[in-house]
């Protein structure tokens, strides 16, 4: 696919994205910094990419690399401020995702799907998507060179996704079949204690970056289907996993605040609110938290693809 069909192609998927926001201090921080325990968490968690940007890569037989691995750095792609966090790095991705069984991954129902449901079905997000996982600049320090196809997982079916983000309750998950099992990383554990104040975190690609932590956040509220938090995440969180302390998956992030930037007119900045989500340098109608749809919601599909196998 060229570079123009490629632009109109992914211009649709970003027009459906969730946005959020910074909440005080920013708090995200490369993966590579945290200890083994972290890292190693981590590594079940992908970038959505369109496929036709992995390649295959000349200089390192049997590798891939992402076909624009030296485009502009992400800073100038998106006239920040050149103080912004992270100005320097490279910018890849769509929406993130994550392994909870060796051939199923999850992510956001709204990656892919406007609004409604599939179930069942080879949806073209599964022909023109892959999941990267280890793109970060711990694991690969040639940003998009050198990327062991071992790394690189296809969808093969969408068992189920829905996106209703404009009802109430909340439902906007999707559970990917993969083509081939990922045997050599370790599927995350789901857990289901919503207790209100406990610390949590998210893992993800805010706006395709390298692999980011959020910093801690507590449980704010809890729904039927979703619970709320002030994390420090953005456009390209969405699918992403928010974790408790014990590193088991609460929830899968769906939707946050309206608005990731604030224009200057010279440049543009990360969109930043108070602690308790108001008084953003960008406000929305209504100031918001991030919320997760429960990792209740999608449970009853992994048990009944373990129960079939």
């Amino acid at each position: 696919m060229g570079k123009t069909a490629a632009g109109i192609f992914l211009a649709f998927f970003y027009s459906i994205l969730s946005n959020a926001a910074i909440y005080g201090e920013d708090n995200r921080k490369d993966i590579h910094v945290f200890g083994d325990v972290i890292k190693n968490t981590a590594y079940a968690v992908a970038v959505n990419v369109p496929s036709f940007f992995l390649v295959p890569d000349e200089e390192y037989e049997g590798f891939f690399k992402h076909q624009y691995y030296d485009d502009k750095v992400y800073g100038q792609k998106n006239g920040l401020c050149k103080e912004e966090k992270f100005y320097s790095q490279t910018s890849f991705g769509h929406c993130t995702s994550f392994l909870i069984h060796e051939s199923l991954m999850v992510t956001a129902g709204h990656c892919f799907l406007p609004a409604g449901k599939v179930e069942n079905e080879l949806h073209d997000y599964c022909n023109n998507f892959s999941f990267w996982f280890g793109y970060n600049s711990y694991h690969n320090k040639k940003l998009g060179r050198k990327i062991d196809p071992r790394d690189i997982a296809h969808c093969k079916n969408v068992i189920y996704a829905e996106n209703n983000e404009s009802e109430n309750p909340i439902i906007d998950f999707a559970i990917l079949e993969l083509s081939q099992p990922i045997r050599h990383i370790k599927p995350l554990n789901l857990g289901f204690d919503y207790s209100r104040d406990q610390k949590v975190f998210a893992l993800g690609h805010p706006h395709g970056l390298p692999l980011k932590h959020s910093g801690y956040s507590k449980i704010l509220n809890e729904q039927e289907t979703s619970f709320s938090a002030n994390l420090d995440t953005l456009s390209g969180n969405s699918g992403g996993p928010v974790l408790n302390s014990s590193l088991d998956v609460l929830g899968v992030l769906v939707e946050g605040h309206s608005n990731d930037y604030f224009d200057t007119k010279i440049c543009s900045k990360i969109n930043t609110c108070s602690k308790n989500g108001l008084d953003c340098l960008n406000p929305s109608g209504i100031d918001s938290s991030n919320y997760m749809v429960k990792s209740a919601e999608w449970l009853p599909f992994l048990n009944a693809y373990l129960k079939n196998l």
